[in-house]
């Protein structure tokens, strides 16, 4: 009936602290165990565990090429290819532990951190000299590494990203405040 449980998938060590829907209906969670798993729904089985963080995963999120990035409190940015099941991108720079994600429509990433600032990271494909185009849009090619934009403002932890239309982004955190950012174009 409605509300009742239909399955629980295990397979976590700790805590799970983010979700994520990926386009082909595959479910993605990140735990305090320093995994993601990627889960078939219809299945009920973990299809993949990716490893590579050093600490716990506390947020996701969907790039728009279809990519997972997964935030931590090791401080950095992971971009995942879910096809190959590998890390194809580490977004280091924040000081303090990575809380919050968001996916802008664009092709960006912005992430939130303990250390009250907001990066925004341009995390479409780098096409290699040989292989350029359709590989690198498919996900494989490798992020830029240093954020396009940093974003300070807040004077504490930011919690909650949220992309707005027009090239805006909404923040929230532990300061008891929503700040509206115009972001740059890309």
């Amino acid at each position: 009936g409605a509300g009742a449980v239909t399955a629980k998938l295990e397979g976590h060590t700790n805590v799970v602290a983010a979700l994520a829907a990926l386009p082909d209906g595959t479910l993605a969670s990140g735990s305090w165990d320093a995994t993601v798993r990627l889960w078939n729904v219809d299945a009920r089985v973990c299809i993949a565990t990716l490893e590579g963080h050093t600490t716990d995963v506390v947020a996701l999120a969907v790039v728009v090429d279809g990519r997972l990035a997964s935030g931590s409190w090791d401080k950095t940015v992971r971009l995942w290819d879910v096809a190959t099941r590998a890390c194809v991108g580490v977004l280091e720079g924040h000081v303090r532990e990575v809380f919050a994600l968001a996916a802008l429509p664009d092709g960006r990433l912005a992430s939130g951190s303990v250390d009250n600032t907001i990066r925004v990271w341009d995390t479409r494909p780098v096409a290699s000299a040989a292989g350029a185009g359709a590989a690198a849009i498919a996900g494989g090619g490798a992020a830029r590494a240093t954020p396009v934009v940093v974003l300070n403002g807040h004077t504490s932890v930011v919690l909650a990203l949220a992309p707005l239309p027009g090239g805006r982004l909404a923040s929230g955190s532990w300061d008891q405040t929503v700040h509206l950012w115009r972001l740059p174009p890309p």
